[in-house]
């Protein structure tokens, strides 16, 4: 008997409007197998993937993680789940280590890291300083990465 896909989508659709963006997709991908989703641009590839990790609700239809249905799940809870994407950029924050970096992505997935420990060494703010709870990583050297080595938060409008 064949394994059970580990990620499963059924009829999945999400329309804007009169704008449907990915239309009744069944994909079945099974724990080692790789998959690959192309198109042209338009073609609705990361409406597909927002609609895995959470991060957009379906019209219709239903997504699968194992036994366990996850259809409309917010993003979070899919991400602790192990489902997430990636973007192209893969060096967030080009002066810190690849340690450093680990760090963060951690920071987000786990209740148990201790984000105050390695902000301490980065802000010039001390610990015991009324606004040490909102500081941020204001170290010089270390912050504000480059607009071109960094992810923006505007977007494009085409």
């Amino acid at each position: 008997m064949p394994e059970a896909p580990l990620l499963r989508t059924e009829a999945l659709t999400r329309a804007f409007g009169s704008l449907i963006a990915v239309d009744r997709v069944d994909v079945a991908v099974r724990r080692g197998e790789l998959r690959s989703i192309i198109g042209p641009n338009g073609a609705g590839k990361t409406t597909f993937f927002r609609l895995i990790s959470g991060e957009t609700t379906p019209t219709s239809g239903r997504v699968w993680f194992g036994q366990r249905e996850i259809t409309g799940l917010p993003q979070h809870a899919v991400a602790r789940l192990g489902i997430t994407k990636s973007y192209q950029i893969t060096n967030v924050f080009p002066h810190l280590s690849v340690h450093e970096n680990v760090r963060v992505a951690v920071q987000g997935w786990t209740r148990s890291f201790n984000f105050w420990s390695r902000a301490d060494a980065l802000t010039d703010v001390p610990r015991t300083s009324p606004t040490a709870r909102s500081a941020t990583w204001r170290s010089p050297s270390r912050w504000p990465p480059s607009r071109s080595s960094c992810c923006s938060t505007s977007r494009r409008r085409a």
